[in-house]
């Protein structure tokens, strides 16, 4: 889009969020995040936008306001308990990156307790809808922590894969994770 453009898809936003249109106010976060049209990046600005469309239910909104509290942009510190919990509402309508997120902070116990089970059922969920790195790890995860360590600690082979000496489910599960 050329900068009028923008800045004309700025007014329009604009417009409609004053009317109270969840996607329009998204937009207007998503504009301020970028800094298009609106005369250059704004994490406040993003924060504030994505807080309302996400209290209206809109689920990128949630998903960008997750991702806001995971990293801090736009607030003075980041909270990783309300990143959860704004991961968990859009995954809970079926937004494939925040099903993924979501899993990613029970199995690394980021502002939560480590949670492995509920990791690998949000991870399926994700890779389900085929969302790349989802379908990358799954497999990883669902490994026992015998096969997973001797994944890490399995020599490279000639061709610089780690062939695991856990068996050939460990060897088709990281031809899976590298090449897929």
């Amino acid at each position: 889009m050329a900068s009028g453009a923008t800045r004309a898809a700025v007014l329009l936003y604009r417009a409609s969020a004053a009317q109270g249109h969840a996607r329009a106010i998204y937009n207007l976060g998503a504009c301020y995040e970028q800094g298009k049209g609106v005369g250059g990046v704004d994490e406040c600005n993003a924060f504030i936008y994505y807080q309302k469309a996400a209290a209206m239910g809109y689920r990128k909104a949630q998903f960008n306001l997750g991702n806001a509290y995971r990293t801090g942009k736009g607030l003075e510190d980041r909270d990783l308990g309300k990143a959860i919990d704004q991961y968990l509402l859009a995954a809970k309508q079926g937004s494939a990156e925040a099903q993924y997120n979501y899993a990613l902070m029970y199995f690394n116990g980021m502002g939560c307790a480590v949670d492995k089970r509920r990791a690998i059922d949000y991870c399926k969920l994700a890779a389900d809808q085929g969302y790349a790195p989802a379908v990358r790890k799954l497999p990883i995860w669902q490994m026992s922590p015998d096969r997973q360590r001797a994944a890490r600690e399995a020599p490279p082979s000639s061709g610089g894969l780690r062939v695991a000496a856990a068996g050939a489910a460990v060897a088709a599960a990281l031809l899976w994770f590298w090449f897929a």
